[in-house]
């Protein structure tokens, strides 16, 4: 492969995370892209099909939604011609799970190899100050970590093909317990005759062990009920339903996990699903939510 200064990059998927990602590579790399919407507002040259990113390109970046438009792309026999006979190295950044990429890398012969599991700890807004842990081959990473590197603060292998997907779904377990008991001490306050800002602006700016970023941005979007939407109710649930097969799989237990999950659901009945995962708080208000959540 040529150096990370000649790489052209390929991304599949310019949503929030791939036009991040296209945004933070393009003034050193040539940087192609593939989405199934226009995206005008990412100055790329956009392709007709993720084919021709995987015979044009050196380095493949998946930014998907689930692993459903994942394995939509590799099903594709003009994508996956492409990518066996090539040379791209591909890396499934989106939240998926171990056992979903092992199913694609078992139809893709020698070039499984090539695919590897790169998922992104951080936001859009902090695209090049994320963590990416890395899971495959590891010839693989090194001659495609300069990409990588633009984009993280900290690139990490951690060892065979999936064990990234599984530490970023581990993480999003945490992410999701947070969100859920964020909002039910929100929903508390009201019912106890504490106000809610009140609360959060003591804790907040306490030297509480309690206290995270996450609770900092989240608790006073929940009262508010304003700011842009970072990470959707309906992507959560995604998540939690990856893990818990994972560890259903694995045989570990679940307690948190469930909570979330009934949180979650009751989110989706409300009809909350293009929400930010702020708007759980309305799920411990009874007058908005139509009920009280209950296990």
């Amino acid at each position: 492969m040529a150096d990370a200064d000649t790489t052209r990059v390929g991304i599949i998927g310019i949503g929030r995370m791939g036009a991040a990602m296209a945004r933070r590579l393009r003034p050193d790399l040539e940087v192609l892209g593939y989405d199934v919407r226009p995206r005008p507002d990412v100055e790329i040259v956009m392709v007709a099909t993720p084919a021709v990113l995987a015979e044009r390109c050196d380095v493949l970046l998946l930014a998907l939604p689930s692993p459903r438009e994942t394995r939509a792309v590799f099903a594709d026999p003009a994508f996956r011609a492409a990518f066996q006979t090539g040379r791209a190295i591909a890396f499934d950044m989106s939240t998926s799970d171990p056992a979903s990429l092992e199913e694609l890398a078992n139809d893709l012969g020698d070039a499984a190899e090539r695919l590897l599991d790169a998922p992104v700890l951080g936001r859009p807004d902090r695209c090049g100050a994320w963590t990416i842990p890395v899971g495959g081959d590891e010839a693989a990473l090194e001659r495609a970590r300069g990409v990588l590197e633009r984009l993280a603060a900290r690139v990490e292998h951690l060892g065979t093909r999936g064990s990234a997907h599984t530490l970023k779904l581990l993480n999003n377990l945490m992410f999701a317990a947070i969100n859920v008991v964020t909002a039910e001490v929100i929903g508390a306050c009201d019912a106890l005759g504490l106000p809610p800002q009140k609360f959060v602006e003591v804790v907040a700016t306490s030297q509480a062990a309690t206290v995270s970023p996450l609770f900092r941005d989240l608790a006073p979007r929940m009262i508010d009920g304003g700011g842009e939407t970072v990470f959707t109710v309906d992507l959560l649930a995604k998540d939690l339903q990856l893990a818990a097969r994972m560890c259903e799989d694995a045989g570990a237990s679940l307690v948190s996990t469930r909570a979330s999950q009934i949180v979650t659901a009751q989110a989706l009945r409300l009809g909350l699903g293009q929400a930010d995962t702020a708007a759980l708080v309305r799920c411990f208000r009874p007058a908005e939510a139509g009920a009280e959540v209950s296990p």
